[in-house]
């Protein structure tokens, strides 16, 4: 089963950037290459689409490119860090990740609230229908 939005995925990934890792970098202590991360597809709490301005090519953000991925899978992708990033030393800078997605935990949950908003609706006319 392939990676959609809203699945919560386990990955692990190295991140560099112009063939450096950022492993040292205060911004992700403890580095990245040695950590899983739990994710949740679509949540944004990674970095998001951008444009390098310098040269306009536009970038997908980390988590849509995992999306169609299969358990095991590994896939290079790229980011750009965005101009107001909390780190300086990354601003605007264009980043490599090699990604390995491990396992997906929760495929349902966006199944699970999608019912959960169906059964309110029909609980609320039900409710209506017997006034």
């Amino acid at each position: 089963m392939a990676l959609q939005r809203d699945n919560r995925a386990l990955i692990k990934f190295e991140g560099r950037i112009g063939g450096d890792s950022y492993e040292t970098s205060t911004a992700f202590p403890g580095g990245t290459s040695r950590r899983t991360y739990p994710l949740i597809i679509g949540s944004n709490s990674f970095i998001g689409a951008g444009k390098d301005f310098t040269t306009g090519k536009e970038y997908k953000g980390f988590e849509e490119q995992l999306i169609g991925m299969e358990k095991g899978e590994k896939r290079i992708i790229e980011v750009i860090f965005p101009q107001n990033y909390h780190a300086a030393e990354f601003a605007g800078k264009v980043a490599r990740s090699w990604i390995r997605w491990l396992l997906i935990r929760w495929v349902v949950f966006s199944l699970l609230n999608k019912v959960s908003n169906v059964y309110k609706k029909v609980k609320t006319n039900i409710f209506l229908i017997n006034k």
